[in-house]
């Protein structure tokens, strides 16, 4: 035993609490997201076409400079990025800066900071949406393909540009978006790509000779001038940050994580593109140069690959050749792919947030029937997204994507000012240092860069007036203030159990179904055997794209009375249950993670026997059961049945035999049943060491006082003999397989087969190792009969 963690000594040991008939469902949402998620969310965001794109672009425009234009904008992001920091540790909320602003400053400015904040990551996706599209279109002219006929008024880019737009958009609207996990791994690979070419170039540098006068010898071609229009163009490559924020509502203690991860994103986005800069200067060669027929790097890079926008491209193709080629195009493909995928999400959460509270029409606010996503949200950023895909060039678009977060950065850092003041008691989990001076600079710089853009890029400008001006219109003309009728019901965070509960044995039944009654009493019967608590646990899944507070209790009021159902059923068997629905984005990590969390000793899966292709008994089963802790179970049945009166255990060697049998043998006294150990050999006659097993696991029986018997198979074929023998049984019990081999198994290559291929319920147990729970304890000892 460890941790003071005691089981009692059989049912009559502990009584049931007080608590026990309270019939109580707490119903809870999960946070989802820890520290790695939401910074890899940031950067996930932030590293797109920006890059990629525009980076080719903002060279030929500062010069070697360019290094100083990307070192400004990251020191004026991290400003702004303190201010999201501070609120979004203070207000951790879907909705982000609109809802700050809203709180702080007068009522046309929170209006128009979500309304501009909507269109600038809508503009933002049609952006990444245009790079794809670009680096996609090139890669099929290197085959000589073009899939469209000719004549269409869309080139080959912006078709493929609105393709791959809806088919994400489609994506969100099922609600099958990239979760935590998958948005790591994208990131990840983006990083490693980056770091592979920034690797490559490096090397490629120490060849060139005209490596540093190409950074240092014209150093600013374009002058003063030169930086802060690339400043202005390239704002768009640090937009994402915000996007944690928005977040907040989903991550475990926002308060320390939100800071943190808004600031490793900012600086690692930042020390990248310093260095692609770096490397893009540094590999132009001279031969390069003369074959194009300029003088200057820089003016080689803007005019190299479409005007600049395959600039990083041709330089990777003439300086490091096909491996550097291959880097850039898959780096840019996937950084663009995803973060369109992230914007979408963060786009549609803004337009979801303004119409649940009225500021917006309502029917953005609605969640669909049956997918629970924001599907009119996502529809009309789609709207929008195509349109700007459709009329504009790729370098307008990113422009008034820029004039967007320049306004909204400068409203969200004078909100952090007013807020301050207005609220100085307020819970903030960071401060704004040398208050309040940096949140002043932050405003003064954002609204200095509208100013470089309008010169380069004018019609940018002149959208974001023309959308500011209908929005004016949508608010005041259009009725959409009025309030949606049925705000969202709060729904606490998932509280831990009290420690005098984890003290004792827990058992952990996660159910999928309500008629999985028989899966509740079995985790009962077992709980009430080992003197413990059985914990009932209902994961609500919402896709990644919905807001955890846009859940309603009317939204799982049928699942609350089908969990209050079970409940009632495993308390009927004077067992202390805790019943818990759980709201989350991801089925099987919060499985697991609510298994460590209560320390749970042996948590009981359930299984239909279905499964899908590519899995081995079911995605969210798969992950679970290579995941979690302690002791489990996997119980396959097609439904209801009445307690087994005689129960099977199949005699095997191993810790997982032996826990099969402790678990046969207390739910055969349970249910005052008979038992019968199988024991399969080829010749008939058990050898030594199978006859000491078996009289090792009939003590097992005989110490709960539970009739036994024992049958020898003579079978040549373990698994056929098995299927054959327990075809007509009631319940069949066999243990985990002790090393794992012939490839994807869960529980061991012949325990896999029974289970899917029995005719009888099966209960299929694994041990952890060393034969103790999480906490070090196993199984109370059983009780004298009564």
């Amino acid at each position: 035993m460890k941790g003071g963690k005691a089981a009692g000594a059989g049912p009559a040991a502990r009584p049931p609490t007080a608590e026990a008939g309270t019939g109580k469902v707490k119903v809870e949402f999960r946070r989802d997201m820890g520290l790695l998620d939401i910074v890899m969310i940031g950067i996930g965001a932030m590293i797109g076409a920006g890059i990629f794109v525009l980076g080719g672009i903002a060279s030929g425009l500062a010069g070697p400079a360019c290094i100083l234009a990307f070192l400004f904008n990251g020191l004026i992001n991290i400003i702004t990025g303190m201010t999201y920091a501070e609120l979004g540790s203070a207000y951790p909320e879907a909705g982000g800066g609109y809802l700050w602003v809203k709180k702080g400053l007068p009522p046309p400015f929170g209006f128009v900071s979500g309304w501009i904040s909507w269109f600038g990551h809508t503009v933002a996706c049609s952006l990444y949406a245009l790079g794809f599209g670009t680096y996609l279109a090139w890669l099929l002219q290197q085959y000589g393909l073009d899939p469209f006929p000719p004549g269409l008024f869309l080139s080959t880019d912006k078709i493929l540009a609105v393709l791959i737009a809806l088919a994400l958009l489609y994506v969100n609207y099922r609600g099958t978006g990239t979760t935590g996990r998958s948005e790591i791994a994208f990131t990840m690979s983006k990083l490693v790509l980056l770091g592979l070419f920034i690797a490559l170039g490096g090397v490629a540098m120490a060849h060139n000779p005209a490596a540093v006068d190409n950074l240092f010898g014209d150093f600013f071609p374009g002058g003063g001038g030169g930086i802060l229009f690339a400043m202005a163009l390239t704002l768009i490559a640090f937009q994402g940050y915000e996007v944690i924020a928005q977040t907040g509502e989903e991550v475990r203690d926002p308060k320390r994580n939100i800071p943190k991860a808004i600031f490793a994103s900012l600086i690692t986005v930042t020390a990248i593109y310093i260095l692609m800069v770096v490397v893009l200067f540094g590999i132009v060669t001279p031969d390069m140069m003369a074959q194009a027929g300029v003088s200057s790097p820089s003016v080689y890079l803007g005019t190299a690959g479409a005007s600049g926008e395959l600039a990083l491209i041709d330089v990777a193709k003439a300086a490091i050749g096909p491996v550097g080629i291959g880097v850039i195009l898959l780096g840019g493909l996937l950084s663009t792919l995803s973060a369109l995928n992230a914007t979408i999400f963060s786009s549609s959460r803004v337009s979801f947030a303004m119409g649940r509270d009225g500021t917006l029409p309502a029917y953005l606010g609605e969640l669909h029937q049956k997918r629970r996503t924001p599907h009119n949200a996502i529809s009309a950023s789609g709207l929008i997204l195509v349109l700007m895909i459709v009329l504009f060039p790729i370098q307008t678009v990113a422009g008034a994507a820029d004039v967007m977060f320049l306004v909204l950065f400068a409203i969200t850092n004078a909100a952090g000012i007013a807020l301050r003041y207005r609220m100085p008691g307020l819970e903030r989990g960071f401060k704004v240092p040398l208050f309040p001076l940096l949140p002043v600079l932050g405003v003064l710089f954002n609204v200095i860069l509208i100013y470089p853009l309008y010169l380069i890029e004018p019609l940018a400008v002149y959208i974001g007036v023309i959308w500011i001006l209908f929005g004016g219109y949508v608010h005041y003309f259009t009725g959409a203030r009025k309030e949606i009728l049925e705000t969202p019901v709060t729904i606490p965070e998932a509280a831990p159990i009290a420690e005098e509960k984890r003290a004792r044995y827990r058992v952990l039944v996660p159910v999928a179904l309500a008629e999985h009654r028989w899966l509740a009493e079995f985790g009962a019967a077992v709980a009430k055997e080992r003197g413990g608590d059985l914990s009932l646990l209902k994961v609500v899944e919402i896709p990644p794209g919905t807001p955890t507070s846009a859940i309603h209790y009317r939204d799982v009021s049928d699942q609350i009375q089908a969990v209050e159902r079970l409940e009632a059923a495993a308390r009927d068997l004077e067992v202390d249950v805790d019943a818990r629905l759980l709201i989350s984005h991801e089925v099987s990590r919060t499985i697991v993670e609510t298994a460590r969390g209560e320390d749970a000793d042996l948590t009981v899966l359930g299984w239909t026997g279905r499964t899908r292709v590519g899995a081995i008994m079911g995605t969210n089963l798969d992950r679970i059961v290579n995941e979690l802790p302690g002791e489990v179970v996997m119980f396959r049945s097609d439904g209801e049945r009445p307690p087994a009166r005689e129960v099977t255990v199949l005699v095997s060697q191993g810790r997982h035999a032996l826990a099969a049998a402790e678990l046969a043998a207390d739910y055969a006294r349970h249910h005052r049943s008979r038992a019968r150990l199988l024991l399969v050999s080829v010749t008939g006659e058990p050898t030594s060491v199978e006859s000491a097993r078996l009289a090792e696991l009939e003590r097992v029986f005989s110490t709960r006082e539970v009739p036994v018997s024992r049958k020898v198979l003579r079978s040549l074929d373990f698994v056929a003999g098995v299927l054959a023998e327990t075809a007509g049984d009631e319940l069949l019990f066999l243990g985990a397989a002790e090393v794992r081999t012939f490839g994807r198994t869960l529980f061991g290559y012949l325990p896999d087969r029974v289970i899917r291929g029995a005719r009888c319920p099966v209960v299929l147990v694994r041990k952890v190792a060393g034969g103790e729970g999480p906490a070090g304890r196993g199984p109370a000892a059983p009780a004298a009969s009564g």
